[in-house]
């Protein structure tokens, strides 16, 4: 993931909160929270297990260049940062589907096909979901530990 400090920041902040709406202790909270930061907040960081069955991997997701860098950097291992585009990245210049598209006033408006998509906030929010799926499995293993 290609995460600022602010990002990154933000998205521990909500699975502390998630994990607080399900009853999970504020020392537990606190504690998942810098886990989180340790494995992944940092740039260049070498490659560690966070499960222990699982070999080394590269972690860090905070990778711009506001993120703090890690004690034992190693930013060539990470190669070159490729910024986040669409899941189905095939269709990033073809027109919409031909179908009419809903508006917010419940009126449909007819598709252009002159019309060409540019990456939005959508591409970060499925990577952000794949990683909460990775994060809250890596919580229950830190709280089943």
């Amino acid at each position: 993931m290609d995460l600022n400090v602010y990002q990154l920041s933000y998205f521990i902040a909500q699975v502390g909160l998630a994990a607080a709406s399900f009853g999970v202790s504020p020392n537990d909270t606190e504690a998942v929270g810098m886990a989180l930061q340790q494995f992944f907040g940092y740039r260049c960081a070498p490659p560690v297990a966070i499960v222990p069955q699982v070999p080394a991997q590269l972690q860090s997701i905070c990778i711009a260049p506001d993120c703090p860098l890690a004690a034992n950097a190693n930013c060539s291992a990470y190669g070159t940062v490729i910024t986040p585009t669409y899941a189905n990245g095939t269709n990033v210049t073809s027109p919409m589907p031909s179908s009419n598209v809903p508006t917010s006033t419940g009126t449909a408006i007819a598709p252009s096909s002159s019309v060409s998509k540019t990456p939005t906030s959508s591409a970060f929010t499925l990577s952000a979901s794949i990683a909460f799926e990775i994060v809250m499995t890596a919580l229950v293993v830190f709280l089943m530990s």
